[in-house]
């Protein structure tokens, strides 16, 4: 299953009644996304084992419910010289989030403030 269906999955799975079985969690990814790129029941069912907790069974398919994910908001203060740099800082913060994005953990940039000047005050 690649990266693609992956990130699908994991928002598709909270717009979902609990608790969903990999049939449903299909059943919605074709009608909100198409057949393109739907994995089929056994990878579906194996990712959701590694990122949702079962709770048991009925008519013969696992139960899934939504782990929950703890959350700390990280602020950083980047000091920079020029407008090249600040690009060039914010496409290696953009790539190191993504590298560390995974199923255990996801960070995102949430906010980004405007110029101040060395005094504190904007420019």
């Amino acid at each position: 299953m690649n990266q693609h269906s992956q990130r699908r999955i994991k928002e598709l799975i909270y717009e979902l009644e609990e608790p969903f079985t990999a049939q449903n969690v299909k059943t919605a990814l074709i009608e909100k996304h198409g057949t393109a790129y739907t994995p089929s029941n056994i990878s579906l069912g194996q990712f959701l084992n590694r990122i949702c907790i079962r709770i048991g069974k009925h008519r013969g398919r696992f139960l899934y419910k939504v782990k929950t994910m703890k959350k700390k908001i990280v602020k950083v203060e980047v000091t920079y010289d020029t407008e090249e740099t600040w690009e060039t800082t914010l496409q290696e913060v953009k790539e190191l989030f993504q590298m560390m994005n995974n199923i255990k953990r996801n960070a995102i940039i949430i906010d980004i403030q405007g110029d101040k000047d060395d005094d504190g005050q904007d420019e």
